[in-house]
């Protein structure tokens, strides 16, 4: 009898232990579904994001001379989703006239309101004897305004988000100061 209580208390002993170790299991399985639904929803979300919309608002003569002019770019980032959109970083590239203007990034982290807008004030140095002959006479010129195209990405700060393509066109004041 002693053996059959110590193989009983030792059954019951592990029964007990077993249901614990059973209810161990769909607690770790439990917390391992919600990080995974959460995850998944994540994901969801960062993929389900609009692409913000950009525009070039005005291109600024600050000084010019010989051989360098510097100007002050404004882009416009509209976002047309209904979240917020943390935006970790933008890499971009104008064109106006159809040449290249002005291309770099913008490291400092920004919020995108839902359904609002962010502007975006970049300052240019160029090489006006390297790239600015034709498009130095038209900021001179008559014109009040030059076509332009504006491409990019936006490194959004939300879990396992690509980066997010922006394009458009169209014509831009000038605007010398």
């Amino acid at each position: 009898m002693p053996r059959g209580r110590a193989r009983g208390g030792g059954g019951a002993l592990n029964s007990a232990g077993r249901f614990c170790c059973w209810l161990g299991g769909v607690r770790r399985r439990g917390s391992l579904s919600l990080a995974l639904l959460a995850l998944t929803g994540c994901a969801t979300m960062a993929a389900s994001l609009e692409p913000p919309t950009v525009r070039l608002l005005a291109v600024e003569l600050l000084d010019s001379s010989l051989t360098r002019q510097s100007f002050r770019v404004t882009l416009e980032l509209t976002n047309p989703n209904s979240l917020p959109v943390p935006v970790r970083a933008m890499n971009y590239d104008v064109k106006l006239l159809g040449e290249s203007f002005a291309s770099g990034g913008l490291q400092s982290p920004f919020t995108l309101p839902a359904g609002g807008s962010e502007t975006v004030k970049v300052d240019v140095a160029m090489d006006t004897l390297a790239t600015l002959g034709n498009l130095t006479r038209a900021l001179r010129g008559a014109a009040s305004a030059i076509d332009y195209q504006v491409n990019g990405t936006l490194q959004v700060d939300l879990p396992f988000a690509k980066p997010i393509p922006v394009t458009h066109s169209g014509q831009v004041p000038l605007m010398v100061q």
